[in-house]
C-alpha cells in the first residue's frame, strides 16, 4: 500500500482560497470581532492626528496675524511724525501730529546759527489705532481701516504707559502694550500673546 503524501501549507492555502464552499460562521464572527477591536484604535489615531494638525495650523495662523498686526502698528508709529500720544477711549490710542519744525536764525551776523523751533500746525493730524467690531468679529483698525487678518481679536486690549511728557503735559514718550487674545470660530482654537514696544 502506497502512502499518500501530505500536502504542504502552500497547497492547503491554495486549495482553501479556491474552495467555493464559502466561509464558516466562526470565520465571519472572528473577522467581525477582530475588526471591532482594531477599528476604534485606528479611528482614535486618525482623529488625534487630525486634531493636532488643526491645532498647529490655527496656532501658526494666529502667530502670523499677531506679527502682522503689531508690525502694522509699529510702521504707523515710525512713519508718522507725531508729537504726542493720547487715549481716545477703551482700547484706542491716538497719535497726534500737532506741531511742525521750523528753522529759526539765531545770533548776530558773525555768529549766525540756526535753531529748530516747533510751532503749532494749522491742521492737526490724528491717527487712531483701536480694537473694533466689524462683520461679526473683532479687528484692529488703523485710521478706520481694518488690518487684514483671518483671526478674531476678541478681548484684545490696547493701551500705553507714559514715560515722558512735553511742556503741555502730553505723552511724548512711552510704551505701547498689546495683549492679544486671538481666536477662530471655525476651529474653536484660542491663543494669548503679549507684545510691547516703545515710542
Amino acid at each position: 500500500m502506497k502512502r499518500k503524501k501530505k500536502p504542504s501549507w502552500k497547497e492547503r492555502l491554495k486549495a482553501r482560497i479556491c474552495d467555493k464552499s464559502g466561509l464558516t460562521l466562526i470565520e465571519v464572527l472572528l473577522t467581525i470581532v477582530i475588526m471591532a477591536i482594531i477599528s476604534p484604535i485606528v479611528w482614535s489615531v486618525f482623529n488625534g492626528g487630525q486634531k493636532a494638525y488643526v491645532r498647529q495650523t490655527a496656532e501658526v495662523q494666529f502667530r502670523e496675524d499677531a506679527d502682522y498686526a503689531v508690525t502694522m502698528i509699529m510702521n504707523e508709529f515710525f512713519a508718522t511724525p507725531f508729537d504726542y500720544v493720547e487715549s481716545c477711549g477703551t482700547n484706542c490710542i491716538k497719535i497726534v501730529d500737532a506741531k511742525e519744525a521750523k528753522l529759526k536764525r539765531v545770533g548776530a551776523e558773525k555768529t549766525t546759527y540756526y535753531d529748530i523751533e516747533k510751532e503749532a500746525k494749522s491742521e492737526v493730524k490724528e491717527t487712531e489705532i483701536k480694537v473694533a467690531e466689524e462683520d461679526e468679529r473683532t479687528v484692529l483698525q488703523i485710521k478706520g481701516v481694518p488690518v487684514e487678518t483671518k483671526s478674531d481679536f476678541k478681548d484684545t486690549t490696547l493701551s500705553f504707559s507714559c514715560q515722558e511728557t512735553d511742556s503741555n503735559g502730553k505723552c511724548s514718550s512711552g510704551l505701547i502694550k498689546i495683549n492679544m487674545k486671538l481666536g477662530d470660530a471655525k476651529t474653536s482654537q484660542n491663543l494669548d500673546l503679549e507684545s510691547e514696544f516703545g515710542f
